[in-house]
């Protein structure tokens, strides 16, 4: 190898001197971002003290003028009519008294309001303070790597007027050391107060409200909470300091004794709809109608990966891989099993995921939750229920210990308790997996039978006619089955997955077949003729005993979902098919086929509907494999393997997460808003995903996610590599001789290419002299291809090429070497590459290389453009039919007639409307 000269040295050592540069200046701005933050911080404490003060102050007012109002009835009480004249004065005293009762009433309500307010800006400083903390860290630990020395967590307001940072000293100003020391008192004021929110505190273990005093008013809910976590974080962090950035108090319903930063790099949960609960504080108060990625969910979680999610429009779940369950919404009638007493507090909402403190200990692998209830499943196959017991969904049969508040909720509890039923003969079976409904929920257990519990009407729990039957009755007069009872018409059907709707409920067997029991209204069985079904006394059709959907036989289902009054299912071919109600579009038709087409009137909105009472297939997803399908109250979530999601019905609120109805086309979506064709969801990360929905918002859970996804151009290239790049060409500095099968070799230099296993082994597996260079053969990749994957190693940067063919020999010579970062930007600029002249080409290279992506969007692309496509009309496309019998087989079925989805929407519409 050639001997470094000076001049290389000198460069080198200028080029890390600038690097370092600007590593402590971006150190220096962390540093004053983080000042500034903690400064809010301090000054939003302070503000919550003095509305903590003022409350105190005006309910101890309050207090003392009850005393005197009442003492003022007493005496009324104790005088003689014969004392008239001094029975008048104290009347008028009493009046006075009252009025003076109620102005401070007035103002405790009101410095209640403010701190409340106190509470949220103390809450978000906090979160603006953790994520300047995080930034800062990072930065500091970017300059102590370059350095080469170790690095110490910041500590603020430690001992010192600086950080610690293990010898990378970076010395504040003496204004930035007075508001440093200013600040060593913000977690002391946090963790020293009493009253972080104004509710009442965690209720004793008796069953009995407690009398609201003024301590108990300004109690903290989750107050023990607090001190375990915190005990917990600061043994974790004397045994790892890096483990975890420091606590700073509390966020609004939430202890600040989770660890900040995201739950793991591969894990994103993205949201979009309308929910000012559920979709992060930063979103409460608008419409998200593009997926955004929420931060401040998956940071509560205090780093660990979530691994499900589950919601409803009142709150959500989420089970962690260590199996805790987080939740988070709205924690009025127990919904969150917090064991919390929320019942004199006006909005009590989470805004953040919290654990549920009473299943600590219990591992948990499932949850799934109504807008009333929820439901857990332990890793034994046990399962835990909290929230309201209307109709018996808790699974419980004495529910007369549990606590009823003035509120209209009924009975509820606010602590996870056994599912009774699934005690004593029953424990033989293991549940696997459940489903709720707001009114009824069903359990499938392990090789065994399966079980449902909750209201009975309209056939809902499948365990046919109850008239017969001994049922309570709720405070609605609603009778319900309060504990588990086997459904026998599922007998020796080895029951795979269940899906509960408003009303009605599927599951899937294990050899794909569907069944159905519940409401038959709008077709949501999708048993065709429901003329021989039973009906109640109010008329409703339904089925009471499973049937089978027969318009699926055959067709292995994989994933179904059951809605308000629609029904969604695909098969492992991704397949999807829906029937139901097509109010607002959600069956993804596009206007039915007149044969396929009933009408009815919808309660809710005084309009006919279409609806389908057999499944039809959902043409508008040919080209797409959809392994999961969800639906909402008024609209559909379908999403595939690699994470693309797709949605249709109504648009408003965001439901769809396609952005607004002018930027869509209007042959898809209609000037109304709904979308009688799907759509895809734009600006996902690629990855696995885990979708729950419910009518007003969806939850995204990706998992895998690949975030080395290249941008065009790339970043700025460090100095150090960029110098290596500029050498690259000079044979005396480079060690390493790439043969392209085309065109002259390429050089480049051992210890950037190391970084890549496909070179490293051939490097390792080579004997090489000092003066000699070791010589790499690529003999499947174009001499342009291997060049920018060599600058793409060296600086980042993505350069696609200016055409497909470049685009797609890029794509080739990455797959070569498996570049997995570089093989999916590729491919995704591929996608945008398609013409019919080019899709021919793209989908040879996708199918000589397995990339099931691209050839679905090949696929997709033939499809939507039926008449460019033709193979009479694209030679490219003929030629390649002749050559290969895939290909052959794919553009038959895509150009193969199918409904005219668009053009025969409107010839339906104008039929249903004079029906």
């Amino acid at each position: 190898m050639p001997s470094s000269e000076s001049a290389k040295g000198n460069t080198a050592i200028l080029a890390a001197a600038t690097a370092r540069k600007k590593a402590e200046e971006a150190v220096k701005l962390t540093e004053r971002a983080l000042i500034k933050a903690e400064q809010r911080c301090s000054t939003a404490i302070q503000s919550r003290q003095r509305a903590d003060t003022t409350v105190k102050e005006s309910i101890a007012e309050l207090r003392q003028l009850e005393a005197t109002y009442n003492s003022g009835c007493d005496s009324l009480e104790s005088l003689c009519e014969e004392y008239g004249e001094v029975r008048v004065e104290v009347e008028v005293a009493l009046e006075e008294a009252e009025t003076a009762l109620l102005g401070a009433n007035c103002r405790s309500n009101a410095a209640l309001v403010k701190l409340v307010a106190a509470e949220e800006e103390a809450g978000s400083s906090v979160l603006a303070l953790r994520q300047a903390e995080m930034e800062h860290n990072q930065a500091v630990q970017r300059l102590a790597r370059m350095l080469g020395k170790k690095f110490d967590r910041v500590d603020i307001g430690g001992e010192g007027d600086g950080y610690s940072r293990g010898g990378v000293g970076v010395v504040l100003s003496a204004d930035d050391q007075a508001s440093q020391k200013t600040d060593s008192t913000i977690e002391d004021t946090f963790q020293g107060s009493a009253d972080p929110l104004g509710l009442p505190r965690v209720r004793a273990e008796s069953n009995t409200w407690p009398e609201l005093g003024g301590s108990d008013l300004l109690s903290h809910p989750l107050h023990k909470y607090v001190q375990q976590e915190s005990a917990r974080s600061a043994r974790a962090e004397r045994a790892d300091p890096l483990a975890s950035p420091r606590k700073h108090g509390l966020l609004p319903s939430v202890p600040a004794a989770t660890r900040a930063g995201t739950a793991h790099e591969s894990v994103r949960l993205m949201g979009f709809g309308r929910s000012i609960k559920c979709l992060g504080p930063e979103n409460k108060s608008k419409e998200v109608i593009f997926p955004t990625e929420t931060r401040t969910l998956l940071e509560a979680l205090g780093g660990t990966a979530p691994v499900q999610v589950a919601c409803s429009d009142q709150h959500a779940l989420l089970v962690a891989e260590s199996g805790e369950v987080f939740a988070w919404g709205d924690a009025s009638g127990g919904r969150l099993g917090f064991g919390v007493d929320t019942s004199q507090v006006a909005n009590p909402v989470v805004a953040v995921p919290v654990p549920v403190e009473s299943l600590r200990g219990v591992v948990i692998t499932r949850v799934s939750c109504s807008s009333v209830h929820s439901l857990a499943l332990t890793a034994e196959g046990e399962l835990y229920a909290w929230g309201q017991a209307a109709n018996g969904v808790l699974g419980i049969a004495d529910t007369s210990r549990l606590f009823e508040t003035k509120k209209n909720v009924g009975a509820f509890t606010d602590r996870p308790i056994k599912v009774e039923g699934f005690q004593g003969p029953m424990t033989k079976y293991r549940v696997k997996t459940m489903a709720c409904s707001e009114t009824f929920n069903v359990a499938v257990t392990e090789g065994g039978p399966c079980y449902a519990w909750g209201c009975v009407d309209e056939g809902r729990l499948g365990i046919g006619e109850w008239k017969d039957l001994t049922l309570p009755r709720d405070r609605n007069k609603a009778r319900h089955c309060p504990t588990p009872v086997e459904i026998e018409g599922l007998r020796g059907q080895r029951v795979a997955r269940v899906s509960c709707g408003d009303s009605h409920t599927l599951v899937v067997t294990e050899g794909g077949e569907v069944l159905a029991w519940g409401s038959a209204e709008y077709g949501k069985l999708g048993v065709g003729d429901v003329s021989k079904l039973p009906a109640d006394a109010e008329g409703r059709v339904h089925s009471p005993v499973p049937l089978h959907v027969d318009g699926l036989r055959g067709m292995s289902v994989v994933s179904v979902s059951a809605g308000h009054s629609h029904s969604l299912a695909a098969t492992k071919d991704g397949v999807v098919y829906a029937w139901g109600s097509a109010e607002e579009g959600k069956l993804g038709q596009g206007g039915l086929p007149e044969e396929e087409t009933a009408a009815v009137i919808d309660a809710r909105t005084k309009q006919w509907w279409p609806y389908c009472p057999n499944p039809a297939l959902v043409h508008g997803l040919r080209g797409r494999v959809v392994s999961q399908v969800h639906c909402g109250k008024l609209h559909s979530i379908a999403a595939t393997s690699d994470g693309e999601v797709m949605g249709w019905g109504l648009t408003s609120g965001g439901r769809l997460g396609v952005g607004e109805v002018g930027g869509l086309d209007p042959e898809v979506v209609t000037a109304e808003g709904m979308a009688y064709l799907p759509v895809q969801v734009e600006g996902l990360p690629w990855g696995k995903v885990q979708v729950a929905t419910c009518s007003s918002y969806t939850l995204l859970l990706f998992s895998d996610v690949d975030n080395m996804d290249l941008a065009m151009g790339g970043e700025e290239t460090p100095a150090v590599l960029a110098h290596l790049l500029a050498m690259q060409r000079a044979e005396e500095f480079t060690d390493v001789l790439l043969k392209p099968k085309d065109g002259l070799p390429i050089q480049a230099h051992a210890v950037v290419l190391s970084s890549v296993p496909f070179f490293k082994a051939r490097i390792e597996a080579q004997e090489c002299d000092d003066d000699a260079m070791w010589t790499i053969d690529l003999p499947s990749c174009a001499h342009s291809a291997v060049q920018r994957t060599v600058e793409h190693l060296y600086t980042g940067a993505f350069n696609p090429g200016d055409d497909v063919s470049e685009c797609l020999h890029l794509l080739q010579a990455a797959a070569v070497l498996d570049l997995q970062p570089l093989i999916r930007a590729s491919a995704r600029r591929a996608e945008s590459l398609l013409t019919p002249a080019t899709v021919a080409t793209v989908w040879e290279v996708a199918y000589e290389l397995d990339l099931e992506r691209l050839k679905s969007k090949c696929l997709r692309f033939i499809i939507d453009n039926y008449d460019d496509c033709r193979p009479e009309k694209e030679l490219t496309i003929k030629d390649t039919m002749r050559r290969q019998p895939a290909f052959f087989d794919l553009v038959l079925s895509a150009l193969a007639p199918g409904p005219g989805a668009v053009s025969k929407l409107g010839r339906n519409r104008e039929r249903v409307g004079g029906t």
